[in-house]
């Protein structure tokens, strides 16, 4: 935890790529081999934040899931934003970048790997919520969570940047409930 705290503050400060594993430990207070106990390489202590992050993402969409009275759209758009939000800061957006390098894939893969299932289960709370109330018309929870997942999964793999992301979600977003059935107003998304 002390070593991810000083990556995150050297990152913010400097960015990730002008950040040195010596930059990490000498603002852990700690040496550079204790570095190497936790992480194998900075691209390791990169994927660690990244897990971070979603844990936050996986953390606010549980609760979003556990909201009384708020509507299946309305806590799937809880979804959305929390994805957005999870690279809204410029060292976290170049730590994704990072991750997306295509050296980088074997990393890349084991965190999605780590949180799809995490989040399947509570996104299928959310979807059979929307069959209940009528609003989604899918046969079965469990492959509606996994196309939501998919489409958004989908962008964040081939993501170009901020803009990109800017321009790409509303249009999944409305995709992705046309896809789950939602006949209702989605303009606004």
């Amino acid at each position: 935890a002390q070593l991810v705290a000083a990556a995150l503050e050297c990152f913010r400060e400097q960015g990730v790529a002008a950040t040195a594993v010596s930059d990490i430990v000498k603002r852990a207070g700690v040496a550079q081999g204790t570095f190497y106990l936790y992480f194998d390489t900075k691209d390791d202590l990169i994927c660690a934040l990244v897990e971070r992050a979603l844990d936050r993402l996986v953390e606010r969409v549980e609760e979003a899931a556990g909201t009384p009275g708020a509507t299946a759209v309305e806590k799937l758009l809880v979804f959305r934003d929390a994805f957005v939000e999870l690279a809204d800061e410029p060292h976290e957006q170049e730590a994704l970048r990072v991750l997306h390098q295509p050296h980088n894939r074997e990393v890349h893969d084991r965190v999605t790997a780590a949180f799809v299932p995490r989040l399947t289960p509570v996104v299928e709370r959310i979807v059979s919520q929307g069959i209940e109330e009528g609003s989604f018309d899918v046969c079965d929870a469990l492959t509606g969570s996994l196309f939501v997942l998919g489409s958004f999964a989908a962008v964040e793999s081939t993501l170009g940047g901020t803009s990109d992301l800017e321009r790409l979600i509303p249009e999944v977003t409305r995709y992705t409930l046309r896809g789950l059935g939602y006949r209702g107003d989605i303009a606004s998304v």
